[in-house]
């Protein structure tokens, strides 16, 4: 988890407006590793969603540790 976040971190600074959010949800919420699905989908993730969430789908094919960034948020 550790290493995902410094990576995330370091590519997706400036590209990302949530990147903050969602490294303190992986660190604090995620303890397992990170699934090749979720690394694909973060920065697919980074480019389509509003920084709102409001045109996000949760009907959508978004990996698990997504969707519960975003009920996270909603919260």
């Amino acid at each position: 988890v550790s290493i995902a976040v410094d990576a995330w971190k370091l590519a997706l600074t400036g590209r990302f407006r949530l990147i903050g959010q969602w490294c303190e949800f992986v660190r604090m919420h995620h303890r397992h590793a990170i699934t090749e699905d979720t690394w694909r989908q973060v920065l697919e993730f980074s480019r389509v969603v509003h920084e709102d969430l409001s045109n996000y789908d949760p009907e959508g094919a978004w990996p698990v540790l997504v969707d519960e960034f975003v009920d996270h948020m909603y919260r």
